[in-house]
């Protein structure tokens, strides 16, 4: 009998393989809110921009644009308004974006914008 004792740890071992079905769940749930966790620390959610970052990213672009290729460069304002023009310098028109409760002031010496409340 004192040999049979040896084996048996390794039939053991050899009936339970891989994982259960709950154990894979609740890997799983963890898993996801550690994701959710990170992406509204780094992200914030797809569809959830800041308008104001965005346009501030558009304006930055047509400026490198303007200077990368040695054209002007046009971006007009969402909500009508005058278009802001950028020279290959790197300065532009000026002009006043207004967004939702702000507005982007667009310098015409260096091109750069800075944001604003809305009065």
């Amino acid at each position: 009998m004192a040999g049979a004792d040896r084996f048996r740890p390794l039939r053991c071992l050899h009936l339970r393989r891989g994982f259960t079905l709950i154990e894979i769940l609740v890997v799983l749930a963890i898993m996801g809110l550690i994701l959710s966790l990170v992406a509204l620390e780094y992200g914030g959610l797809p569809g959830r921009e800041d308008p104001g970052d965005v346009w501030t990213a558009r304006l930055r672009a047509a400026r490198d644009q303007a200077m990368r290729t040695g054209r002007i460069f046009t971006l007009s304002p969402p909500q009508g308004g005058d278009a802001v023009y950028f020279y290959p310098d790197g300065a532009s028109s000026g002009g006043v974006i207004l967004l939702p409760g702000e507005r982007l002031v667009v310098d015409p010496v260096t091109g750069l914008s800075a944001r604003y409340p809305q009065p």
